[in-house]
């Protein structure tokens, strides 16, 4: 385990970046962490040399069968045809270890044969080393009852293919962009309203239109971000710790910017800890603190204001007026004819 700890082959199963980077959990099958232990849901498994059937084909079917619905893991089984040698050179460290242990003292006879092992525990060290990544190199790759045959050549784009997949698989409602956390101040700065859709070029993100108005009520980020804070306050680092996880993986930036643009529609209340009144509008105090301080967003919490109106309300609501002034008018001028 130690060894695999060490490989380099090991470390490239900890993260693959896809729009962002995302991480991945890697455990030996005895549950032996390797890498990322605080991640959940997506997973590595790699198969230990000691614990391979002799039937390589049977359990590698097996584990076919056994993980074909769990989108969120994929195994690592590596080839073992030079299992004995292997083991023969672990054997032989562990042999040397304990031999170095017993005479610490390097100025005795028996020190002076220690220092000669020494030199030949790295030989064999270096030896393990290779004949472990051959082993990682040339291993068969489990996903969703499909396997890939690992070599020299493929081995980094293949793991990196199988692992997109299952970001795809387990991401199922990430976005095809992420937003820098930049824009969310601009956001909450910008005086001009109609320059406030020039800060989108993604239509996942069209939160407004040329006018500065908000129609971004049914996009998918507004729809998911407003269901977790539509019935009460809840805390900025919940928000993200919720957000960046399965099924949407969204950047903090996405998360930021979003409600942003929902504190510009008045779509949405802020209650930061450091001050009393809560924060309605951009131009409300501490607005700007919470948009550009990852600390102060984390403390501050958010509810979604559905009393809002939609753009095309507000439209509605003018064009009545509008109306009503005109049919005043045209009442007015008739009776003005009629006095006259």
């Amino acid at each position: 385990i130690d060894y695999y700890k060490k490989s380099s082959l090991i470390q490239q199963l900890g993260s693959v970046t896809d729009g962002i980077k995302f991480n991945f959990n890697v455990q030996s099958d005895d549950k032996d962490d390797l890498l990322n232990p605080n991640v959940k849901e997506l997973a590595i498994q790699v198969k230990s040399l000691y614990t391979m059937s002799e039937n390589r084909v049977a359990e590698i079917n097996q584990l076919k069968s056994q993980y074909d619905e769990h989108k969120g893991l994929a195994v690592l089984y590596p080839e073992n045809d030079h299992f004995i040698e292997i083991d023969k050179l672990i054997d032989g460290i562990i042999r040397i270890e304990q031999i170095e242990q017993k005479y610490p003292n390097r100025g005795s006879e028996e020190g002076k044969v220690v220092q000669n092992l020494l030199r030949n525990k790295e030989d064999k060290e270096h030896a393990l080393k290779n004949a472990i990544d051959n082993a990682l190199n040339r291993s068969t790759l489990i996903y969703c009852f499909n396997t890939t045959i690992l070599n020299d050549t493929n081995y980094t784009s293949e793991v990196q293919n199988v692992q997109k997949k299952m970001v795809s698989n387990v991401y199922n409602k990430r976005l095809q962009s992420q937003m820098p956390e930049a824009i969310a101040v601009q956001v909450i700065k910008e005086q001009n309203v109609s320059r406030l859709q020039s800060f989108f070029n993604s239509k996942e993100f069209a939160f407004f239109d040329a006018n500065g108005n908000f129609v971004g009520e049914n996009l998918s980020v507004v729809e998911e971000v407003t269901n977790l804070i539509r019935n009460s306050f809840v805390a900025g680092s919940d928000l993200e710790a919720k957000l960046t996880g399965a099924p949407t993986g969204y950047a903090y930036g996405t998360i930021l910017v979003t409600l942003a643009a929902l504190l510009r529609a008045g779509r949405l209340a802020v209650k930061n800890p450091s001050q009393t009144n809560p924060i309605y509008a951009v131009t409300d105090k501490g607005s700007l603190e919470v948009f550009s301080k990852a600390n102060e967003f984390k403390k501050a919490s958010f509810k979604a204001n559905t009393q809002s109106l939609t753009a095309h309300q507000k439209k509605q609501i003018v064009e009545f007026f509008l109306n009503n002034e005109w049919e005043y008018t045209i009442q007015k001028a008739n009776n003005n004819q009629v006095h006259n």
